[in-house]
């Protein structure tokens, strides 16, 4: 499901600019819905759920010598 910069902010309890702030840095992925500079964006919800996981840690094994 695709999300609104409103509706992510709600889920994330921030500003909305907070959301295109983030979208701006590159730390939470969108897509714009055209080229204009003031493009309407929306965030895919797993995109959403994946940043406030966090980052992914690394899945390390012990090896047995």
């Amino acid at each position: 499901m695709m999300l609104t910069t409103q509706q992510a902010a709600e889920k994330l309890n921030v500003h909305p600019e907070t959301i295109r702030r983030l979208v701006k840095a590159g730390k939470l992925k969108a897509v714009a819905l055209s080229d204009t500079a003031r493009a309407r964006i929306r965030i895919d919800d797993r995109e959403l759920q994946a940043f406030m996981d966090g980052p992914a840690k690394p899945n390390v094994q012990a090896v047995q010598a």
